[in-house]
């Protein structure tokens, strides 16, 4: 759903060697730089899982991202910084909502 106030931008990306377009109202340079962040953690994955295919290394990086999410939110619930974490989960959602509805593959 796009808000009308909102400026929606369309960003071409490169995942695992896969085309997609972002949409959203996020900073072009910011989705870039979520995908290339991704495209790494995927890599990662496949050195150690060589014979997982696309859909099974893309959870999990899922799984690694959210443990990610987790332990921050362990650490800053006992820190002066929770209004960090709260944009990071904030920003986290909502790139979760953008990938299962604004990737346009190519």
């Amino acid at each position: 759903m796009e808000n009308n106030n909102e400026v929606v931008s369309r960003t071409k990306v490169e995942l695992a060697g896969r085309k997609y377009t972002l949409k959203g109202d996020l900073n072009p340079e910011y989705m870039h730089n979520l995908a290339k962040y991704v495209d790494h953690r995927l890599e990662e994955i496949k050195e150690f899982a060589p014979s997982a295919d696309l859909a099974q290394r893309a959870l999990l990086v899922a799984l690694n991202l959210a443990d990610e999410v987790f332990q921050l939110k362990k650490k800053s619930e006992n820190s002066i910084d929770r209004e960090i974490f709260e944009s990071l989960e904030e920003k986290t959602r909502y790139m979760i909502t953008m990938l299962e509805k604004g990737i346009i593959g190519e």
